[in-house]
């Protein structure tokens, strides 16, 4: 079998898949910017399929190949553009979500869909399919709000945590976002902030508000 690529194999997601695979048995050749195992020509030249574990921008620079390129980010909106952009369309999407249920979301309006799905499972992974919209709206709802309240609030409540101003319900609030601050990197916020479909959330939560006001008027 030919082996499996990871670009961006120093990374989180790109060291944890790159463990995963190996323990399924198959060969992998990694390359990332830090610590190449192999050059971005071999690993384009002698794989089946290509993990894109790096910013998107790294397409950039790989070579032309026959291979699947898989596109990871939290947001399928932002790889849906690079899948454009980059490689003509033809690469296929995803998002492991890395939780205890071993879940990786595919998407079904891209390419490669039956493939990677057969992939994802040959290395132990439970894959769920959906359209790039669907999952976006998921992730607008369960992630992006966190990551919300972390860039507006954390600092306010810093501030008043020092005064002793915070409520038991402020501190716990102060101390969720923190943990999740100290998980998430800069460039893992900016990337959940660019989900188009925030802009539909906000837009309910508010309509939602403006409802709950009016119901003693």
């Amino acid at each position: 079998m030919q082996p499996i690529g990871v670009i961006g194999a120093s990374g989180d997601l790109g060291s944890q898949l790159t463990v995963r695979i190996q323990k399924h048995g198959l060969t992998v050749r990694t390359y990332s910017r830090t610590d190449s195992r192999a050059t971005l020509e071999e690993v384009a030249n002698s794989c089946a399929v290509i993990h894109i574990c790096a910013p998107v921008e790294a397409l950039k620079n790989l070579p032309k190949t026959d291979a699947i390129i898989v596109l990871h980010d939290s947001v399928m909106s932002t790889s849906q553009q690079a899948n454009k952009q980059y490689v003509s369309g033809y690469g296929a999407i995803v998002h492991m979500l890395m939780n205890d249920t071993n879940t990786v979301v595919i998407a079904t309006n891209a390419p490669h869909c039956e493939e990677i799905t057969k992939h994802f499972t040959s290395i132990g992974l439970v894959p769920k399919r959906m359209t790039t919209a669907e999952h976006d709206d998921m992730m607008a709802r369960s992630q992006a709000p966190l990551a919300l309240l972390c860039k507006t609030l954390l600092p306010y409540l810093y501030e008043q945590a020092d005064k002793g101003l915070l409520t038991p319900s402020g501190k716990l609030l102060a101390e969720t976002l923190r943990s999740r601050e100290l998980t998430w990197t800069d460039a893992t916020v900016h990337s959940i902030l660019q989900n188009p479909a925030i802009d539909t959330l906000l837009h309910g939560l508010q309509t939602a508000l403006i409802r709950e006001r009016n119901k003693n008027l």
